[in-house]
Protein backbone atom coordinates (compact mmCIF):
# COMPACT_ATOMS: atom_id res chain seq x y z
CA UNK A 1 0.00 0.00 0.00
CA UNK A 2 1.34 3.24 -0.84
CA UNK A 3 1.70 6.64 1.63
CA UNK A 4 -0.40 8.71 -0.27
CA UNK A 5 -3.38 6.11 0.72
CA UNK A 6 -2.50 6.05 4.40
CA UNK A 7 -1.92 9.27 4.42
CA UNK A 8 -5.46 9.98 2.84
CA UNK A 9 -7.07 7.81 4.94
CA UNK A 10 -5.55 9.53 7.90
CA UNK A 11 -6.76 12.97 7.25
CA UNK A 12 -10.42 11.74 6.36
CA UNK A 13 -10.45 10.31 10.14
CA UNK A 14 -9.07 13.51 11.23
CA UNK A 15 -11.91 15.45 9.82
CA UNK A 16 -14.21 13.30 11.46
CA UNK A 17 -12.54 13.77 14.64
CA UNK A 18 -12.84 17.36 14.92
CA UNK A 19 -16.40 16.90 14.12
CA UNK A 20 -16.90 14.06 16.17
CA UNK A 21 -19.60 12.99 16.99
CA UNK A 22 -21.39 14.90 14.30
CA UNK A 23 -20.62 13.16 11.10
CA UNK A 24 -19.60 14.67 7.18
CA UNK A 25 -20.99 13.64 3.94
CA UNK A 26 -18.51 12.39 1.41
CA UNK A 27 -18.83 15.44 -0.37
CA UNK A 28 -17.59 17.88 2.05
CA UNK A 29 -14.47 14.99 3.57
CA UNK A 30 -13.51 15.49 -0.50
CA UNK A 31 -13.61 19.23 -0.21
CA UNK A 32 -11.43 19.01 3.14
CA UNK A 33 -8.80 16.26 1.02
CA UNK A 34 -8.18 18.95 -1.98
CA UNK A 35 -7.71 21.61 0.30
CA UNK A 36 -4.77 19.32 2.05
CA UNK A 37 -3.38 19.24 -1.27
CA UNK A 38 -4.68 15.86 -2.11
CA UNK A 39 -5.87 14.75 -5.83
CA UNK A 40 -8.57 12.49 -5.58
CA UNK A 41 -12.12 12.56 -6.53
CA UNK A 42 -15.66 11.23 -5.10
CA UNK A 43 -15.07 7.86 -5.73
CA UNK A 44 -11.77 7.16 -4.03
CA UNK A 45 -13.41 9.17 -0.94
CA UNK A 46 -16.11 6.34 -0.89
CA UNK A 47 -13.69 3.62 -1.48
CA UNK A 48 -11.61 4.54 1.06
CA UNK A 49 -14.80 5.59 3.74
CA UNK A 50 -16.11 2.00 2.76
CA UNK A 51 -12.44 0.66 3.70
CA UNK A 52 -12.42 2.32 6.92
CA UNK A 53 -15.94 1.45 7.89
CA UNK A 54 -15.17 -2.36 7.26
CA UNK A 55 -11.74 -1.76 9.37
CA UNK A 56 -13.89 -0.35 12.13
CA UNK A 57 -13.17 2.59 12.43
CA UNK A 58 -15.79 4.84 10.33
CA UNK A 59 -19.53 4.27 10.62
CA UNK A 60 -21.35 5.35 7.88
CA UNK A 61 -24.87 6.06 8.16
CA UNK A 62 -28.06 7.45 6.14
CA UNK A 63 -29.27 10.62 7.23
CA UNK A 64 -31.89 11.13 9.10
CA UNK A 65 -33.54 14.16 6.67
CA UNK A 66 -33.08 11.90 3.14
CA UNK A 67 -32.22 8.24 3.35
CA UNK A 68 -30.44 9.08 -0.24
CA UNK A 69 -27.30 11.14 1.81
CA UNK A 70 -25.34 9.57 3.98
CA UNK A 71 -22.75 10.90 6.67
CA UNK A 72 -19.45 9.36 7.91
CA UNK A 73 -18.57 9.50 11.87
CA UNK A 74 -16.05 8.52 13.59
CA UNK A 75 -16.32 5.35 16.06
CA UNK A 76 -14.90 4.81 18.93
CA UNK A 77 -12.64 2.34 17.68
CA UNK A 78 -11.48 5.36 15.26
CA UNK A 79 -11.06 7.19 18.00
CA UNK A 80 -8.64 4.99 19.56
CA UNK A 81 -6.88 4.60 16.65
CA UNK A 82 -5.82 8.12 16.19
CA UNK A 83 -5.27 8.40 19.62
CA UNK A 84 -2.45 5.58 19.69
CA UNK A 85 -0.48 7.30 16.75
CA UNK A 86 0.35 4.12 15.22
CA UNK A 87 -0.61 5.06 11.13
CA UNK A 88 -0.44 1.84 9.34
Amino acid sequence: MSDEFLMLRRAVLLQLDAVFPAGLPPATILEGLRLAGFDCGLNDVQRNLEYLRQKGLVEIRPSRISASSVRASLTSEGEEYLESGEFY
